[in-house]
């Protein structure tokens, strides 16, 4: 984390509200993430640089966690995709915008309900 993030790290996002700061809070949600997602595959589909600024356009598959966290998901897949904007300051991520589109939650939802 260290190597990779500014100590004054803000991360701007649809799942992060508050803003996420700091390489603590980029540790603190790798730790969930880890925690709550059984399976991830994230394929970069597309990387621009320019100036103090790096594109990132991917997709995920995502196999959820059932039971952690208070989610009582079954192990269907979600997939995902998404852009980043990380902006970059002295070698390190100093910022990041994040956009996210996770499809299949509602389907996983309705399948462990029986709605």
């Amino acid at each position: 984390m260290h190597d990779i993030y500014a100590s004054d790290y803000v991360l701007h996002g649809p799942f992060t509200d508050p803003e996420l700061r700091g390489r603590e809070g980029v540790q603190q949600f790798v730790n969930a993430s880890r925690e709550a997602l059984h399976e991830v595959d994230i394929t970069v589909e597309d990387q621009i640089v320019e100036g103090d600024k790096v594109v990132t356009r991917w997709k995920a598959r995502i196999v959820p966690q059932s039971g952690v966290a208070g989610v009582h998901l079954t192990d269907y897949p979600v997939t995902g995709t998404g852009i980043l904007i990380d902006r970059i300051s002295g070698s390190k991520i100093q910022e990041t915008w994040a956009e996210e589109r996770l499809h299949g939650i509602q389907g996983t939802a309705e399948m462990v309900t029986g709605n």
